[in-house]
């Protein structure tokens, strides 16, 4: 990933570490802004999941219910 900003910034005639400095100084002015947008975040929540592990897991737990209605049934 270096090489590529790297890259970048010679193509753009912009200094990196100067630039770098610039980037840690402004983060650290908002890690209380950072944290709490951390810390807000669901933990273990199916929206943290991919679209199509929700799907797959939805059709796991209705084939699990069908299969208890089939049993309890029978």
């Amino acid at each position: 990933m270096q090489i590529t900003i790297a890259a970048l910034c010679i193509a753009q005639a912009l200094d990196m570490h100067e630039c770098g400095e610039a980037e840690l100084a402004r983060v650290w002015e908002k890690i209380e802004q950072i944290r709490a947008k951390q810390a807000a975040k669901p933990r273990n929540s199916r929206l943290s999941r991919c679209p199509l592990l929700n799907l797959l897991i939805a059709d796991v737990q209705a084939a699990q219910i069908r299969n208890r209605i089939n049993v309890t049934t029978k």
